[in-house]
């Protein structure tokens, strides 16, 4: 074997142990737990926990003996926002947006079959309907969020056919389990130009998205105002019309 492949296969086990603790949502992490996942051997997991660790990008907590990633890989958050720009172009007209209704706005990219929060803005007032936490680089299926569906409706159409190969898990008693089901539901959205997340996610919360373009009719990305599900089912179509327009100038601008 060639020291280069070694070298390459190494490196993506590494990569492979660091994706772990993004799916772990922030719990900690033993070399035992990443063994099993990975099926890869405790010693050679241990080389990589303890190098991650040498070079700052993880933690180890004394008490439990497990690991967790430390505030190094939010410089890595940073910088990836800066390179993008989003922040600049954005931000002062989503935060207008959550004043405006009193709600949450988020802002998310996609990923794959997935979308990616990228910002979440709280409105001044604080008797909104949810307590304040940050979502940025949250992952959510593209099927059951408002968000997602509306970035489903306005993409070319392979992102569409991807889906006949996901499974669909309920998030909740009102998630869409099967591809038939979100096909008519994404025809809706197109028809109106917005999607709706009526407890598909999360029980008892709703969402309505709209599609986020850039100047050259390029889809970026997806906005939506976030609320307790009764205020989305009665506000719905006024939430929508203020999200086109912060759309519309936010595509001005990108």
């Amino acid at each position: 074997m060639k020291k280069t492949d070694f070298t390459v296969k190494t490196l993506k086990k590494s990569l492979m142990v660091l994706d772990c603790f993004i799916d772990s949502k922030g719990e900690p992490l033993g070399i035992t737990d990443i063994a099993k996942e990975l099926k890869l051997n405790k010693s050679n997991v241990h080389d990589i926990l303890y190098t991650f660790e040498q070079m700052g990008y993880l933690e180890k907590e004394p008490a439990v003996s497990k690991y967790v990633l430390s505030f190094k890989m939010l410089e890595f958050g940073y910088a990836v926002n800066q390179h993008l720009g989003y922040a600049r172009c954005m931000y002062d007209i989503l935060q207008e947006l959550s004043h405006s209704v009193n709600q949450i706005v988020y802002f998310s990219v996609p990923r794959g079959t997935e979308l990616l929060f990228l910002y979440s803005v709280y409105p001044h007032i604080e008797q909104h309907d949810f307590p304040y936490r940050s979502v940025s680089g949250e992952k959510c299926p593209l099927y059951c969020s408002s968000m997602g569906k509306a970035m489903l409706a306005f993409s070319p159409s392979e992102l569409m056919e991807r889906m006949k190969n996901v499974k669909f898990e309920p998030r909740s008693p009102y998630t869409i389990t099967n591809y038939e089901d979100l096909e008519k539901d994404i025809q809706k959205v197109r028809e109106r130009g917005y999607a709706l997340d009526l407890g598909e996610s999360k029980y008892e919360t709703g969402a309505v998205g709209v599609p986020i373009f850039d100047s050259r009719n390029v889809l970026v990305g997806a906005i939506s105002i976030c609320g307790a599900l009764a205020t989305i089912r009665s506000r719905h179509k006024e939430y929508s019309e203020k999200l086109k327009e912060a759309a519309f100038k936010i595509r001005i601008r990108i």
